[in-house]
């Protein structure tokens, strides 16, 4: 067994050379999506219009601030697949996604391929009403690694009637074998900050800092209703209790470790096994 799991991974880093890799751009200020996009100077200009045109092993190099929400109660699905030793890998370079105003229904992007890589994005949002339900993105397929990333400046509606809580997560995975690692959370109120409806994913490094609810009152309609990850929503506690969460930090923020739902504070998920 050690014999063949030694040969999957010489395999795989050999199979990293067979593919001719390739670098495309893609700049939301410069670009157009009728150039070739493989050099800065003529870079493409739509990131969720990009990704489905690499080939597995190539990178795209994104700069800018991608505002691509497409409306209210719908998703951009984005389709595109590396493989096991040719991830394909979408790097920021000074890159930001925008949530923003009156888009917030559901997630800016829905990646549907496997073996993909988000690298080094900023995620942020100019909602001025919050989250009806939705977030920055998710993984559907299996694989994927989303890592390096800020996300800031989101929430949900603190309106429990119209969202808040459940309803908007920043970003989520319903896709297995998943990982998020290296991710910084500042200044999200009223939100979730992962949703998990997938298996065998891990959260590694999450610092999670100043997020708070600001229409709390003494009453609880409005405390603050955060899981750090809500899973067995649709799937059920025996099968989400299979993620893995590591060295994750939450600083200067109102808490409380109940397993189910507190009056306010940021809590494990009922069905979550933190």
């Amino acid at each position: 067994m050690l014999k063949q799991s030694i040969l999957m991974v010489c395999w795989a880093l050999a199979s990293a050379d067979l593919l001719s890799a390739a670098t495309y751009y893609v700049n939301s200020s410069t670009g157009s999506d009728s150039n070739a996009g493989t050099n800065s100077a003529a870079p493409w200009l739509t990131l969720y219009k990009s990704i489905p045109k690499l080939s597995p092993g190539d990178t795209l190099i994104a700069t800018g601030t991608f505002s691509e929400a497409p409306g209210y109660g719908s998703t951009r699905t984005v389709s595109g697949s590396g493989t096991i030793g040719n991830p394909i890998t979408i790097l920021a370079s000074n890159a930001t996604i925008n949530l923003q105003d009156n888009s917030g229904d559901f997630c800016t992007y829905n990646f549907t391929g496997n073996y993909l890589i988000i690298d080094g994005f900023g995620f942020a949002s100019t909602l001025t009403n919050g989250v009806y339900y939705g977030g920055f993105f998710t993984f559907s397929g299996d694989y994927c690694i989303a890592r390096n990333l800020i996300v800031t400046n989101a929430y949900g509606s603190h309106d429990l009637a119209a969202g808040g809580g459940d309803h908007l997560w920043c970003l989520r995975t319903i896709g297995s074998h998943n990982i998020f690692t290296n991710i910084f959370f500042h200044e999200i109120n009223d939100a979730d900050f992962f949703q998990v409806v997938g298996t065998n994913n891990l959260f590694s490094h999450i610092i999670i800092s100043n997020c708070f609810n600001p229409y709390a009152d003494t009453g609880g309609l409005y405390r603050l209703h955060a899981d750090f990850i809500q899973t067995g929503l649709y799937t059920g506690d025996s099968d989400t209790r299979s993620n893995t969460v590591e060295c994750c930090l939450l600083i200067n923020h109102d808490s409380d470790s109940s397993s189910n739902s507190p009056s306010g504070g940021i809590y494990k998920s009922q069905y979550g096994s933190l």
